[in-house]
């Protein structure tokens, strides 16, 4: 019987070394849930999409940052660093195809370090600062001021091919992840890119991001307005939108 704990005891030892504790699921807008897991002192977080399946696995010290399609192949390995993307970033298509690798210094790409000439992809990232006024109006006229900034995580994303036909298309449709990233592999050509919740129907041939919108109390401004010329093996865009709200 003394025997018999032993071998218990070395069976369970390996599991007892990787324990983990969850300290938080979060249920973010777009319906991912965020699952917050303790793993050797450092912190993971899992990222599921609204219909369950896994979309990444992210360190927030250091570590292998992971994404995955939505059908659940590799997309990309992201090295970080104080939750900052530091050193190799690699890039894959769906079929395994490893399409790209970037070298990054604290969230700055500094080098090229391979790209595949026959398959061409889009890379990025989405960031946002706004400003709200709102509150009770001073006797001076001034009111309560909130600003905030940050990356935009998981905004729905689609490529619309230029030129526009009498009827736009959908030419694909992505999103972020939770520091802003975007991945999309494309063809050669011209492109404009719009947030899902952009009218389809108001793209135009020289449109390649959304004007400036009104609407709800809310102004956003886009930092491009011209479209995407993929000419190259990939493109690297910063996208970035300024809000101005008023609240009541």
């Amino acid at each position: 019987m003394q025997k018999m704990y032993i071998v218990l005891a070395i069976f369970l030892l390996p599991f007892s070394l990787i324990a983990q504790d969850t300290l938080s699921v979060r249920r973010m807008h777009h319906n991912h849930t965020f699952t917050t897991v303790v793993i050797e002192n450092d912190t993971n977080i899992y990222a599921h999409r609204a219909d369950g399946s896994l979309e990444s696995i992210r360190p927030i010290r250091r570590g292998m940052y992971v994404r995955y399609y939505p059908s659940g192949e590799l997309m990309w390995k992201q090295q970080r660093k104080n939750d900052k993307a530091h050193g190799e970033m690699q890039f894959y298509a769906k079929n395994g195809t490893h399409v790209g690798t970037l070298l990054f210094h604290e969230d700055s790409i500094i080098d090229t370090i391979f790209l595949n000439p026959k398959t061409p992809f889009l890379f990025g990232r989405f960031t946002y600062n706004s400003t709200i006024h709102g509150g009770m109006r001073r006797p001076d006229g001034s009111s309560n001021v909130s600003q905030s900034e940050g990356a935009r995580r998981h905004e729905p994303l689609y490529l619309v091919r230029q030129p526009v036909s009498k009827t736009p298309k959908k030419y694909t449709e992505f999103s972020a992840d939770y520091n802003g990233y975007f991945f999309q592999i494309v063809e050669m050509g011209t492109y404009g890119i719009f947030p899902q919740n952009f009218d389809l129907q108001l793209v135009t041939n020289t449109m390649g991001a959304p004007p400036a919108h009104d609407g709800s109390g809310i102004n956003s401004h886009y930092n491009i307005h011209a479209p995407i010329k993929m000419h190259t093996n990939y493109c690297y865009l910063l996208l970035h939108v300024h809000s101005i709200g008023y609240a009541p």
